[in-house]
């Protein structure tokens, strides 16, 4: 991932888009200047289901402490 980055650094914003989670932000930072979050905040995970408060309050307090 970090190689990617180096190669876009300066063209485009490099996002990630799969696997961010409130425990995986901190490691994947590092390599990205952004993310698509979207099932880690759903109930249990789930695509279909809805946006669970307690995943997004868990997600942004993650994105805070970087």
């Amino acid at each position: 991932a970090g190689e990617v980055h180096r190669a876009a650094k300066g063209r485009a914003p490099v996002l990630i888009g799969a696997g961010a989670t409130a425990t995986s932000l901190a490691t994947l930072a590092p390599h990205c200047d952004g993310f698509i979050v979207g099932t880690s905040m759903k109930v249990g995970g789930d695509p279909t289901a809805a946006v669970d408060p307690r995943r997004v309050a868990e997600v942004m307090a993650a994105w805070a402490k970087l």
